[in-house]
Order: structure tokens, then C-alpha cells, then sequence
């Protein structure tokens, strides 16, 4: 752990201004691609149950709390429209709640990945809060961005036999960190996403394969999301945080 930045690593997360504490933890870009990293499947998964402790409430009321703020909005300009509709047509009215969605979708999107980012600053033992999920709405379009063009990659690599889907799944596991922990561009992130995942492809396909498992079964007993969830963050973001690493400023 450091106290100081690269200031001639490309991929390095910006610097404040200020005199700020810098907190650094895991490998780097750089060692990564230069076939220095670890990833073991059994370790990762060891030390995201342990790190699960301090982050349940944080993720749970942000994903919980918010979630069901943006549907009551949702429900009020559902009404809304459903008034206008009934005054404009129903023509007026279905694109309206086309509108809806989409405000919906844009709200969601950046608190996910607000929601990302609490489980990547626990990687590193940083400060966490609530507050952090909502942080990245100024991000929303390179967020989007990012979703957009993963969904569509993978999408149409599970229409050509499935398996391309899934390696696309993988390859582009860790766009959305690199966008909002080293604030890489949309294009770049999806790029360095699968050079780095190609270091280590085998390991982090397991690692999201448990992971997947793990969070399926205990949606059974719902109650079970509770740890599941938190622990699934924190196996991703300590992937992550091993095959780029995290800088906070705080």
C-alpha cells in the first residue's frame, strides 16, 4: 500500500490537487499485461467473504433505497402520463412511457456503478458509505455508454453459439472499473477490459462461474442475498483490484 501516484502511468486513477491521503492496493495495469499478476480462484473468493463485513448495510440500503426511489418516480410520472394520454391519445401516451423507461434506466445505471465503486474502495480498506453509490450521476453517459456496447457485444456473441457470448461476458468484465476507478474513455475501457481479462481468463471465468452459482441459490431463500450480493461485489472488485489496482483519494 502507497501513499503516491504514478504521475507517468497512463492508466493510473487521477490525482487531486489537494493534500489529499492517496490509498493504492493490488498489481497494475502494466505488470498485468506483462504476465505479472495473480488470481487465485480460492484466495479471492476467501477474502471477499472477509470483506463482506462493513459493506452489507452501505450496498444494501444504496441498492434497496435506491432502487425504490427511482420507482416511485417512476410511478408518479407514470400517473402523469397516464392523465396526458388520456388527454393526447394513446399514441402520446405510449411514447411517453417510452420517456419513462428511459429516465428510469438512466438512474439506475450510474447508481450500480456508484454501487461498484464502494465494494472497489473496500478492496483496499478505504472509507465506505452510502453516499459513494451516488456519486457517479455526472458519469451517466460513459456509464451508458459502456453498458450499451457490452450488452450489445455480448448479445450478439450469444447469438453466434452461445460461447462467444460468454468469453465476450468475461472478457468484458472489468470495462465498468476501469471507467469509473481509473476514469479510462468508453472505448479504452472495454480495450484494456480484455487485455487484462486475457492475462488471467481461466481464473476469472471460474471466479464469476462460483460467484454466479453462489448468488443463483441463494435467491432461493432470498434472505441469502443479503450476504450473497456484497460477497459477489467484492469477488469482482478484488479481481479487479489485483489486475489494475485501486487508487483512493480521500
Amino acid at each position: 500500500m502507497s501513499t503516491t501516484n504514478d504521475q507517468n502511468n497512463p492508466y493510473s486513477a487521477p490525482t487531486s490537487t489537494l493534500e489529499d491521503v492517496s490509498v493504492e492496493g493490488g498489481g497494475s495495469i502494466e505488470a498485468t499485461l506483462a504476465g505479472d499478476s495473480e488470481l487465485l480462484v480460492g484466495d479471492v473468493l476467501k477474502e471477499a467473504w472477509e470483506k463482506v463485513h462493513g459493506i452489507k448495510l452501505p450496498v444494501l440500503v444504496a441498492l434497496i433505497g435506491g432502487t425504490i426511489a427511482i420507482y416511485v418516480v417512476m410511478a408518479v410520472l407514470a400517473v402523469v402520463i397516464g392523465f396526458a394520454g388520456s388527454a393526447l391519445g394513446s399514441s402520446v401516451g405510449f411514447m411517453l412511457s417510452i420517456v419513462i423507461v428511459f429516465i428510469a434506466y438512466l438512474a439506475v445505471v450510474p447508481l450500480y456503478a456508484g454501487i461498484l465503486l464502494i465494494g472497489l474502495r473496500q478492496s483496499v480498506s478505504a472509507p465506505v458509505s452510502v453516499g459513494i453509490a451516488f456519486s457517479l450521476f455526472d458519469r451517466t453517459l460513459p456509464i451508458l455508454g459502456v453498458v450499451v456496447l457490452v450488452s450489445i457485444a455480448v448479445n450478439i456473441g450469444m447469438l453466434l453459439f452461445v460461447l462467444p457470448g460468454l468469453y465476450l461476458m468475461i472478457a468484458l468484465l472489468l470495462a465498468m472499473p476501469l471507467l469509473v476507478e481509473k476514469r479510462l474513455g468508453v472505448i479504452e475501457s472495454l480495450k484494456v477490459s480484455a487485455q487484462l481479462s486475457h492475462k488471467q481468463f481461466l481464473n476469472l471465468a471460474l471466479i464469476v462461474l462460483v460467484v454466479g452459482i453462489v448468488v443463483a441459490l441463494s435467491a432461493f431463500t432470498i434472505i441469502g442475498l443479503i450476504w450473497s450480493i456484497p460477497w459477489a461485489l467484492m469477488a469482482i472488485s478484488i479481481c479487479y483490484r489485483n489486475l489494475a489496482g485501486v487508487t483512493v483519494e480521500h
